[in-house]
């Protein structure tokens, strides 16, 4: 019966101890980016680490060239490039701040930039 009730108190503390850990160290962002320059605007999904995206998925909205294939959030320096976080989930799960909930980007229209064909994109 003692061995059991140790075993039972070994595994609710691993138990707790690997939820605490998840939590304190797995997060995930959602970023926008918006640049009145160019009429670029980007939205970035992170999954984080540490701190460290292991995982990003991005959606580029507004004119972008025909020619370009990849973008990255360096593509645009301009000096009015304005980045913000949307939302921060932690543990994947619980939105903490900052949690901005509101529409978005509703005003824009066009369906995302790489989702058209290439000979419908605007310059």
């Amino acid at each position: 019966m003692l061995q059991r009730d140790r075993l039972i108190a070994a595994a609710t503390f691993a138990i707790t101890g690997l939820a605490v850990l998840w939590f304190a160290a797995v997060d995930s962002c959602w970023w926008l980016e918006d640049c009145p320059d160019c009429s670029r605007s980007l939205d970035v999904y992170q999954v984080r680490v540490c701190g460290f995206p292991i995982h990003e998925e991005l959606q580029v909205w507004g004119l972008v060239k025909p020619d370009r294939t990849h973008f990255t959030p360096s593509d645009c320096d301009h000096p009015q490039l304005h980045r913000w976080m949307k939302h921060r989930y932690v543990g994947m799960l619980i939105c903490c701040c900052p949690c901005i909930n509101g529409i978005v980007r509703l005003g824009d229209g066009d369906p995302p930039a790489r989702q058209l064909p290439p000979h419908e994109v605007r310059e």
